[in-house]
């Protein structure tokens, strides 16, 4: 069957710069039975194209099972078999296109199968409860979600269910809760799925998924291993259960199941991708940029691993290079505003502050959530000799309350000159986890200042108080320390 990567979750803090990382899960992306397209009394040539449209979807070709589905239903627009393949299939292409049209279209031949035989083939729910999900993710809806929990539950109480075909609808039903952020609920679909047919790979994966987000990290460490009991030889399960390692902090376990994925299949770029994801956070710099260029070379379309080898190259002080790989992740995600976050990051390392004020503003024209991008915008400006624009562009911003003021207002109130050094160190917050990061920035905004006002020696003592903190994960950070080789670069020169 036919991998898919799924959602890709990336972690931001509000006032912090996250790391350029990424991790990629992948599983199998169909669950439902299959369903026997030749009937005794049909058209034989119809019953063949619908066995060859089932294989299509079986091999994750959702094109040619769409194409094949529909000249039957030109033919016979009552054939709830063909509706059944078309619907699933136009789900799964929507769902891997993020289209949430074709989505749509697979959840009305949905319908129409259920019309046509629903009471006699439960199994023909599926598409639909699967499509209302998808809807309920792409839209950000969660009614969606609820529909299918309604239906699903009435449905799963029918009598004379086949045992695999309740396994599946527990499984769907299970999708909804976790929609609904309603992670037992989900956990206890899935295990009841996985009971009645353990040999689903998704039901195992989507278990153990449920439990880890639910926080039972014991319980899903044992559903990962009970997956590997039943799946042994399937790379999916080792790369996934590294993922979850990874977010326990378990690096080296992480890295021991990654390799095991790859190593079970020489063609799973993912496993490279996220081994070195694991080695770039455990700051083994070069390891990761090699998996990541390992990985590219197995499949070029990964814009996030551009962006990832990126960060492994801009770690060893490769800026110029760091900078290409980002250009080629806009390039190839052009509407993923982390990524032009990323690049703008990177100019600023660079000393490129044109680039760095046109990449941070592609960044927040795509998210206007990303407000911890503004301070970076203001200074960027700054140092492109934008300074009266600056002020400008978030003058509205800086007449707010000064009692309703955020750590992203202190920011752009200090860059603005309406607050000094001291008063901006006075506006940190004490709360753990909060105090270190704002004092790496603040440290590292007012040594921008000193810099640009020609305080070399200001300028030295904030960038190294910033380095101090050990705030590794943020941009102000890794530009305190480019900022304080170029200082100590131009002292040696005179």
């Amino acid at each position: 069957m036919k991998m898919r990567a799924m959602t890709m979750a990336l972690s931001v803090g509000a006032a912090l710069l996250v790391s350029s990382s990424v991790e990629a899960q992948f599983r199998r992306p169909k669950t439902q039975p299959r369903t026997t397209t030749s009937r005794s009394g049909l058209n034989p040539i119809h019953e063949k194209t619908k066995t060859e449209a089932q294989s299509a979807y079986q091999r994750g070709d959702f094109q040619r099972t769409i194409d094949l589905a529909s000249s039957v239903l030109r033919a016979n627009s009552r054939d709830d078999v063909a509706y059944y393949l078309r619907a699933s299939a136009r789900v799964d292409l929507g769902l891997q296109n993020g289209d949430i049209q074709i989505v749509r279209a697979g959840i009305v031949d949905a319908r129409e199968a259920i019309r046509l035989k629903g009471r006699t083939n439960y199994i023909y729910y599926i598409p639909y409860f699967h499509g209302m999900t998808t809807l309920a993710t792409l839209e950000d809806r969660p009614a969606h979600a609820q529909v299918v929990v309604t239906f699903a539950t009435k449905t799963i109480n029918q009598a004379g269910i086949k045992r695999e075909d309740k396994a599946h609808l527990l499984y769907h039903r299970g999708r909804a809760y976790v929609a609904l952020r309603k992670m037992d609920e989900a956990a206890a679909d899935f295990k009841s799925a996985v009971q009645s047919v353990s040999g689903q790979i998704g039901f195992h994966l989507d278990l153990a998924d449920a439990l880890a987000q639910a926080g039972r990290t014991d319980e899903a460490a044992d559903a990962y291993k009970a997956a590997i009991a039943r799946f042994p030889n399937d790379p999916i399960i080792y790369n996934n259960r590294g993922m979850f390692l990874q977010r326990q902090g378990k690096s080296s376990e992480a890295i021991a199941d990654f390799t095991q994925a790859f190593q079970l299949n020489p063609k799973a770029y993912y496993a490279l991708t996220n081994r070195g994801f694991a080695l770039l956070k455990s700051g083994d710099e070069p390891a990761a940029e090699n998996d990541f260029t390992a990985s590219l070379k197995l499949n070029p379309e990964q814009p996030r691993a551009y962006g990832l080898r990126a960060s492994a190259k801009i770690a060893q002080g490769r800026l110029d290079e760091g900078i290409a790989d980002h250009k080629e992740s806009t390039s190839r995600d052009p509407k993923n505003s982390v990524a032009w976050a990323n690049l703008g990051y990177a100019c600023f390392f660079a000393g490129d502050y044109s680039g760095a004020v046109k990449s941070f503003d592609k960044a927040v024209e795509l998210d206007s959530g990303r407000r911890y991008l503004h301070p970076w915008q203001h200074l960027s400006m700054m140092q492109a000799g934008q300074a009266d624009a600056a002020k400008t562009k978030f003058a509205k911003i800086m007449q707010a309350d000064t009692a309703k003021r955020d750590w992203i207002d202190h920011l752009l109130s200090y860059l603005g000159g309406q607050i000094d050094g001291e008063t901006l160190i006075q506006s940190i917050n004490d709360k753990p986890g909060v105090k270190v990061p704002q004092l790496c920035e603040a440290h590292f905004f007012i040594a921008e200042k000193h810099r640009m006002a020609g305080e070399v020696d200001m300028a030295t003592e904030h960038f190294r108080q910033a380095i101090e903190t050990g705030a590794k994960q943020l941009a102000a950070y890794r530009a305190a320390n480019f900022a304080l080789k170029k200082v100590s670069t131009a002292d040696g020169d005179n």
